[in-house]
């Protein structure tokens, strides 16, 4: 009898690490493929990934619905080996939107062009400027544009932008949290948010949280 496929393999080992991170960190974890990943003890959600090399994937259609989406989610990367028996995890970085706007922001400029190229293929197909079989083809180029397929966040990135926590991990990211709360304006979830009390001006993102020196460890 043939074996698992491929692809489904690696969607149980992409989910069992996401559980491991998010466990690890204290989280509730969602078992859906789709919509919040985990929400925080506290209230807020939480996009978790497991990558096992020096990037992180987001989304295969990623669109402008998934930058709306992470412009009101905290994101946690853990870094993993996959084990025989289970997942190991290396480091684990938390990110505050505030910290993905610069990648988002790229991203968003990328539809922003397709959106352009869209509305003047358009008018040149409403004005005849154009032969009709070639502004068709620059439609559906443009239209497939509108997503694209797991861009990554790379290493330099995550070392820059990003804060490591340090273990124990539920203790480390509930600081992080706690300094930096998301703006409830901005959640778009649904997702009440509890009182968290005073917490001290978060607008810095580089990390102040003890014990987070130090590279990230090399990945299998």
């Amino acid at each position: 009898m043939d074996g698992p496929k491929p692809e489904k393999v690696a969607i149980a080992q992409d989910d069992r690490r996401q559980r491991a991170v998010a466990e690890a960190c204290g989280l509730i974890y969602s078992d859906k493929r789709q919509g919040i990943d985990s929400w925080h003890p506290l209230g807020p959600p939480v996009e978790v990934k497991g990558p096992t090399k020096k990037k992180i994937t987001t989304d295969r259609d990623f669109g402008r619905k998934t930058i709306e989406k992470l412009r009101g989610q905290f994101f946690l990367a853990g870094f993993c080996r996959n084990l025989a028996d289970g997942t190991e995890i290396t480091e684990i970085w938390a990110f505050h939107p505030d910290d993905l706007e610069e990648w988002l922001k790229g991203h968003e400029k990328y539809f922003d062009e397709c959106d352009e190229m869209i509305a003047m293929a358009r008018g040149f197909l409403r004005a005849g400027g154009a032969e009709p079989d070639f502004i068709k083809k620059l439609l559906s180029f443009a239209s497939r544009g509108m997503k694209k397929n797991n861009p990554t966040i790379g290493i330099n990135y995550v070392r820059k932008h990003g804060t490591r926590l340090a273990q124990p991990y539920p203790e480390s990211f509930t600081d992080f949290v706690r300094r930096r709360p998301l703006r409830p304006g901005d959640i778009e979830t649904g997702v009440c948010i509890l009182d968290v009390g005073d917490v001290p001006d978060a607008s810095n993102p580089v990390s102040d949280i003890p014990g987070t020196e130090g590279s990230l460890a090399d990945a299998a």
